[in-house]
């Protein structure tokens, strides 16, 4: 079943909502009543309350979990778009020969970005290296195994966007 985008944040938005309201809730039934200071009222907060958050919080783990997903998914692929591809006759590379569109920066640029460079393996004809700018190698691209490249490129795409989200 498709949501519309706007729909999706809405009810992303109550989940956060109703998971900030537990929270406190949470912290308040927990705290030390002789060391906090008296409310000027006191609520009890049913248990439907708390589950409805609860709910809400298991809710938003799976569809942050979900999104990450397709980031990682649309990454690879944009990945081996770019780079697993033979380079034109004429372009200088795969990354660079890559046109942008007004307002969307092509991928390598992207990934420079993040301090991210994706340079030949000189031990491997057609092999890629993956590092960040102060040389750190974080992953290194056999030419024959693409499975295997897949799900190398998908650990390293996760953890990535894990930092950046």
């Amino acid at each position: 079943m498709k949501i519309a985008p706007y729909l999706a944040t809405n009810i992303q938005r109550s989940y956060l909502r109703q998971q900030r309201i537990g929270e406190r809730i949470a912290e308040l039934k927990g705290a030390d009543e002789s060391a906090a200071t008296q409310p000027a009222a006191q609520v009890d907060i049913p248990e439907a309350l708390l589950a409805t958050s609860r709910t809400g919080r298991k809710d938003l783990h799976r569809a942050r979990e979900e999104q990450l997903d397709q980031l990682t998914d649309r990454f690879v692929e944009r990945f081996l778009e770019t780079f697993a591809r033979p380079p034109a006759p004429g372009a200088q590379g795969a990354a660079e020969g890559e046109e942008e569109a007004p307002g969307r920066p092509s991928f390598g640029r992207i990934l420079e970005n993040l301090g991210i460079r994706v340079d030949e393996n000189p031990d491997q004809a057609g092999g890629l290296v993956v590092q960040r700018e102060n040389g750190q190698v974080l992953l290194e691209l056999p030419p024959e195994t693409r499975e295997f490249a897949t799900e190398e490129l998908k650990k390293l795409a996760r953890d990535i966007l894990r930092e950046l989200i």
